[in-house]
Parts: C-alpha cells; structure tokens; sequence
C-alpha cells in the first residue's frame, strides 16, 4: 500500500505457483490477509537488496509490525513495541548481533 493505512488497498490472492515482487520503502505498508480457507497457506519470502535506495535517502529501521484497524489495543502494543526496539538497537547498534544482516559496506 503506496499511502499506508490511509491508502487503498490492492488485494493479490494467494494461489499456486504465483510470484508476487515488489518494492519495499517507507510508504511501501504490505499485509497478509486472513488465511480463511481450510487449506493451509505455505509461503517463502526472500528479500533482496539493491545498492542504491529506492526513495532519495537512506535509512534504516527495524521491522515493524502493527495491528489491523479492528485491533486498536493490539496496534498500540505493537506501536510501543517498535519504538523500544528501534530506541535498543540505535543506542546500542552492536548488542544484538544478528549473522544475516546486509551490510553494504563490504563489496560484492
């Protein structure tokens, strides 16, 4: 969703054998529906990384998740929960290591 949750949302529907691709930035908000099917939904996400930033800067962030607009106290939870960990790891940006961080610095 190009304008968070104030943009309208475009439904892809989950079915065999499709590949969906797309950017990820700062607008760029993405979701998972409701699995409401009796079949479970298998899924494999991989992330790629570009040398150059989609929007005109860089930046950095922790994943962020937030609850859906039914779920007021879920998303507030949530909400503080990303301030914390995103306070923890730019004060203390070594303290969890983590073996599958992309650093860009190291050449390719």
């Amino acid at each position: 969703m190009a304008d968070g949750t104030r943009g309208v949302p475009q439904t892809i529907v989950s079915c065999f054998n499709r590949l969906v691709v797309m950017l990820t930035h700062r607008r760029s908000w993405h979701s998972v529906s409701e699995n409401r099917s009796l079949h479970e939904r298998c899924c494999v996400s991989n992330y790629y990384f570009s040398r150059q930033p989609i929007g005109a800067d860089s930046y950095y962030h922790v994943t962020e998740f937030r609850g859906r607009p039914e779920q007021p106290f879920r998303d507030v939870a949530l909400r503080a929960d990303n301030w914390l960990r995103t306070v923890i790891r730019t004060r203390f940006p070594k303290a969890f290591s983590n073996p599958h961080f992309y650093d860009k610095t190291q050449p390719k």
